[in-house]
């Protein structure tokens, strides 16, 4: 809701609060990875998202975010190899126990 709001500095403290409160949230771990990739943190947002995505590797979103703070972060080659592993593979959602995938 803060981040909504455009509080995000407040919205960060809160996120940092949810993660020590619950560390097995992965949703809290992914929050504040996207909130930091949008403050031009991606180096931080880069190591928290490895975090949320330990937790729960079927997070798309959390996925995509940390394939932009690769991208902004990484040469040209680690980009190219980390699109080369998920390409295909990204999770979008799951119905019950059968997983969707995209090519």
């Amino acid at each position: 809701m803060l981040r909504g709001l455009a509080r995000p500095d407040e919205a960060l403290v809160a996120y940092e609060a949810a993660c020590l409160c619950a560390p097995e949230l992965a949703a809290a771990w992914a929050n504040r990875g996207a909130l930091l990739l949008e403050r031009q943190r991606p180096d931080e947002a880069l190591a928290i998202l490895d975090r949320s995505l330990r937790l729960d590797p079927g997070q798309a979103g959390a996925h995509c975010n940390r394939g932009t703070a690769l991208r902004v972060t990484a040469d040209g080659a680690t980009w190219n190899a980390f699109a080369e592993d998920i390409h295909g593979t990204l999770l979008i959602g799951k119905l019950g126990d059968r997983l969707i995938e995209i090519a």
